[in-house]
């Protein structure tokens, strides 16, 4: 079955019900049960948060009875929420005109709603007056750009979206301001988005392959069970910048773009200034209530290439800046980043421990050798590498093999696809999904009796595969 994952901004809210509706207001109990036991069960930050999530059971559900009103109900749901400390651990009520946030933004939901929230977040940050000439803008107006000192190069995006089309913007931002010779990036005022899309713009700043975060899914009814970990690495793309660099942040640095700091941060030349982020990394999961309410959850754990959580705490900036404007109206953080970038800019970094936590995927050997070949000669490459790494060193993630190996079936090329999954059957047998996979490259080359079989196979991990059952019933 093919698994994408879908990254969530915090504006980025679409539905992903996994409960039952009915036309008719559930009781207060069976609300406030469907909301703690889903976060019982997917909730990812528990055991890093230090939460107690039974004893936060037991002090408020007795708060909950029949009885209760909606309004108590939100009061009670949100006190037990704000717990977490959590911006992505959200309850909204349009019933009620109430929208929260268990974290930060808080404040901002509470003061202004969600659509007022967001629309104070996508507020540029710099002054028009900033900048030496008019500042342009490209990639559908997602990125700011310009000149705003003798040599200094200022690019600004509110959210990251579209990888493709963000990966030609900054390139050729950067082709057109070649002359730069430092440049300040701002990610204030950023709700989030796709981290996918924050690596690639990272690695238009990367001096080498370095590891920045390291990502592991919640997948068991355990607080502390979690798939195998995902290395995230920045790397130098074919136009890169490796002079000074400043990263803006602050509190209004959200999910994503919290993670893109991840990533700048291990740079040597990039000095990050301003605020601590917001302090929300994981992505989201929706959810909707019988009553019409909605809330999310964060499903996974993200940690720095060092193995540090900072959830509930943000990015800390190499310089701190508060927020907000001096005595004569300049913004202190911009003012700050001008002056560091002054003569030769501020000394590198030692980031060292970042190079050398370096995770190579296997399945890059794998696609490299389809680029020019065959299975059996990509397969080659692939255990040519393997031999040669540090086992330590190297990986195969479920999520690169299984989009590798569907990549081939949306070129036709059934055979090569066949292989790459039986490649993943191999190396992870106890992955259900592995014989989904599998099963829908024999039934697209026409196999029907080998799909039936890796469906069933499928079906015997995981009962609850109800695409390998429709399968099965279409096959049969």
């Amino acid at each position: 079955m093919r698994r994408v994952t879908i990254l969530l901004a915090i504006i980025a809210i679409p539905t992903l019900s996994t409960m039952q509706s009915c036309s008719s207001p559930s009781p207060p109990e069976q609300i406030f049960e469907t909301v703690w036991e889903t976060f019982d069960q997917q909730y990812a930050l528990f055991e890093v948060k230090s939460v107690n999530w039974q004893a936060l059971h037991d002090e408020y559900r007795p708060q909950v009875t029949r009885k209760t009103t909606d309004e108590q109900l939100f009061e009670v749901l949100t006190g037990m929420m704000a717990h977490l400390n959590d911006n992505h651990a959200m309850l909204t009520a349009e019933s009620l005109g109430r929208d929260f946030s268990a974290g930060y933004l808080g404040r901002y939901f509470e003061d202004l709603g969600l659509a007022g929230a967001m629309e104070a977040l996508g507020r540029r940050p710099l002054s028009p007056e900033s900048f030496q000439g008019d500042a342009r803008l490209a990639g559908d107006d997602r990125f700011q750009y310009g000149w705003v000192d003798d040599g200094i190069g200022y690019l600004h995006f509110g959210e990251f979206g579209d990888e493709a089309g963000s990966a030609v913007a900054v390139d050729g931002i950067l082709a057109e301001m070649a002359d730069a010779r430092a440049w300040i990036v701002d990610v204030r005022n950023n709700s989030g988005g796709d981290d996918r899309v924050g690596k690639t713009i990272a690695d238009r700043f990367a001096d080498r392959k370095r590891l920045y975060m390291v990502t592991r899914d919640r997948v068991g009814p355990g607080h502390g069970d979690f798939a195998d970990p995902r290395y995230w690495h920045v790397d130098p793309a074919e136009r890169t910048f490796d002079g000074p660099v400043v990263l803006l942040t602050s509190r209004l640095s959200v999910s994503a773009a919290e993670n893109f700091a991840l990533a700048m941060r291990v740079l040597p030349h990039v000095t990050v200034v301003g605020d601590t982020t917001s302090g929300c990394f994981a992505d989201m999961k929706w959810f909707d209530l019988p009553n019409g309410w909605r809330f999310s959850v964060s499903r996974n754990l993200f940690v720095d290439h060092a193995g540090r959580c900072w959830e509930g705490i943000g990015v800390p900036p190499d310089v701190v800046v508060s927020a907000g404007t001096g005595s004569d109206g300049t913004d202190r953080a911009f003012a700050t980043a001008i002056e560091l970038l002054q003569g030769d800019g501020p000394p590198l970094q030692d980031e060292s421990a970042s190079a050398a936590a370096v995770r190579h995927d296997l399945v890059e050997y794998l696609s490299r050798g389809l680029d020019t070949g065959g299975f059996a000669e990509a397969r080659a490459a692939f255990e040519v590498a393997r031999r040669a790494l540090d086992p330590e060193a190297c990986y195969v993630h479920r999520v690169d093999i299984n989009a590798l190996g569907y990549s081939m079936l949306t070129a036709d090329r059934f055979d090569d696809a066949i292989g790459v999954f039986e490649l993943y059957v191999e190396l992870m047998p106890r992955d259900s999904n592995a014989y989904d996979s599998l099963g829908e490259a024999f039934m697209m080359r026409g196999d029907t009796d080998l799909a039936i079989a890796n469906y069933e196979r499928s079906l015997e991990l995981n009962p609850d595969n109800e695409n390998a059952v429709q399968m099965l019933d279409k096959l049969r």
